[in-house]
C-alpha cells in the first residue's frame, strides 16, 4: 500500500479549524516554492497559484497523534509544522513531487466540504496511473514523499487543506513495507498466555512474526534514540 486514507479530525474540529483560516493573514504560496536555477527566468505562477498561512496547530496534531492508522503506516519520529493552504477559483498546483529533505511521507488533510468547491482534486501518480482524491472534512491522505502529484484547477469556490511531512523511524521504505506486512500477520494470530516449553513459544505464529517485526525495529531504532517520541 503506497498511500493511506484516514480520519484525523472530527467534522466539527475540521470546520472550527477552517473558520480560523477566514481571519488568517495569507501570503503567496510561492513563498515556499523554489525555482531551479535553470528556470530562474520563468513565471513561477505557471506552476503554483495558491495562498498559505500558519495558525495554531494544537488540535490538528492532537488528531495526528491519536490516529493509530497513521502511526502504524508511517512509524513517525517527527512531523513538520503544518502549512495551511487556500486555493481559490482559478488556482492550482501543477505536477511536482515534494522535496526529498521533507521526510518519507506527505500528508494532506482536507478541511473544506467537497460540495463547497469544484475541481481541486489531489491527483497522485500511483501504480502507473493517475488517481484523484477529494475527501470529506477532517479526512487526510498520507503518501510516500516523491510520489508525483498535482492539485487540479479549482473551477469554483475555495479549497482549504493542511499539509505536513513526516520522518519515519524506519527510514528505508522497503524495510518499512516489510515491517507493516509482519505487523499485519501478527494480528492474524493470537498468542497463548502461557507456553509449556520454549519450542512451542518460538513456533507460535504470532511470536514468529513478532520476532521478524522486532528485528526491523531494532535495526532502525538505534539511529533515532536521541529523538523524543513523535510528535512535531
Amino acid at each position: 500500500m503506497t498511500y493511506l486514507i484516514s480520519r484525523f479530525l472530527s467534522p466539527e474540529t475540521a470546520e472550527q479549524t477552517k473558520r480560523q483560516l477566514f481571519d488568517a493573514e495569507w501570503e503567496d504560496g510561492l513563498d515556499s516554492f523554489a525555482l531551479h536555477e535553470r528556470d530562474a527566468d520563468k513565471d513561477a505562477h505557471l506552476v503554483k497559484k495558491n495562498f498559505q498561512t500558519d495558525i495554531d496547530s494544537t488540535e490538528l496534531f492532537e488528531g495526528v497523534d491519536s490516529n493509530k492508522e497513521f502511526l502504524d503506516f508511517t512509524c513517525p519520529v517527527r512531523s513538520t509544522q503544518p502549512l495551511f493552504t487556500k486555493t481559490e477559483t482559478g488556482g492550482y498546483y501543477r505536477s511536482h513531487w515534494d522535496d526529498v529533505n521533507n521526510g518519507q511521507f506527505s500528508t494532506t488533510i482536507f478541511l473544506s466540504d467537497p460540495k463547497d468547491y469544484e475541481g481541486g482534486e489531489l491527483a497522485l501518480y500511483i501504480r502507473g496511473k493517475e488517481e484523484k482524491f477529494k475527501l470529506e472534512p477532517g479526512w487526510g491522505i498520507t503518501y510516500e514523499t516523491g510520489t508525483p502529484h498535482e492539485v487540479k484547477n479549482v473551477t469554483s469556490g475555495e479549497r482549504f487543506v493542511s499539509v505536513f511531512w513526516t520522518t519515519s523511524m524506519i527510514w528505508d521504505i522497503e524495510a518499512l513495507r516489510e515491517y507493516r506486512y509482519w505487523n499485519m500477520m501478527i494480528k492474524r494470530y493470537d498468542p497463548k498466555f502461557v507456553y509449556d516449553n520454549v519450542t512451542d513459544f518460538a513456533n507460535c505464529l504470532h511470536n514468529h512474526f513478532s520476532l521478524k517485526a522486532d528485528r526491523i525495529w531494532r535495526l532502525f531504532h538505534h539511529t533515532h534514540q536521541e529523538v523524543p517520541p513523535h510528535h512535531h
